[in-house]
Order: structure tokens, then sequence, then C-alpha cells
């Protein structure tokens, strides 16, 4: 009947959507985790430094004085002010996994009471 969809209607509907999201959505995932990847790097810089030998046995107070100020500058990306590493990448890819297994699995829920 006309007014009626089937389930096979609704399943090419769902991947049209799946297909044109998902590469955004991969793009958008390598953009962060790199990103979160170059963070976690520059919270080990000062460690680096400080572990360097600059030709003095004493404690320099000039290399105590840059590992300060690269600490306090707290280099990386934030994301509204929060810190972006990979604990909270895997924390958000969890929460977007989780959101996407719900959407499409309401969406196959859906199509298939809708066929008669």
């Amino acid at each position: 009947s006309p007014g009626v969809r089937h389930f096979s209607e609704d399943a090419e509907c769902l991947g049209m959507v799946v297909g044109s999201v998902l590469p955004l959505f991969a793009v958008a995932a390598y953009l962060v985790f790199t990103a979160a990847a170059i963070t976690e790097r520059c919270i080990r810089v000062p460690s680096i430094v400080n572990a360097g030998d600059f030709g003095s046995d004493v404690m320099d107070p000039h290399k105590q004085y840059l590992v300060q100020y690269i600490i306090n500058s707290a280099a990386g990306f934030y994301i509204g002010g929060a810190r972006l590493t990979t604990v909270w990448v895997f924390k958000l890819s969890y929460l977007m996994g989780v959101l996407l297994f719900s959407f499409l699995t309401q969406s196959v829920l859906k199509s298939g009471t809708s066929s008669p």
C-alpha cells in the first residue's frame, strides 16, 4: 500500500544515513585521538627537560625555573577548558559508541514494527 514503509526501505534509508555520517565521525575521531596524543607528549616534556644534564653537577636553578615554566604553561589541546587527554578521549569514545548502538538498535526496532 502507498503509505506503508517496508523494512527494506527503512534499512536502505538507515544505510544512507550511516554511510554519510560514518566518514565524518571517523575523521573527527582521528583528529581527537591525534590531539590527545600531542597533549600527552606535552605532559612529558618537563620530565625530559629535568632529566637532561646541562654540564653542571649541582642543581641548576635555571633548569628548575624552565621546568616550572613548562609545567605552569600547561601546553596541549583543550576542549571547553578541560585538557584533552587520552583518558578523556576513551571515555568520550565509549559514550559515543553506546549512543550509536542505542540509536541503531532503536532504528532497527522501529523499522521492524512498521512492516506489514
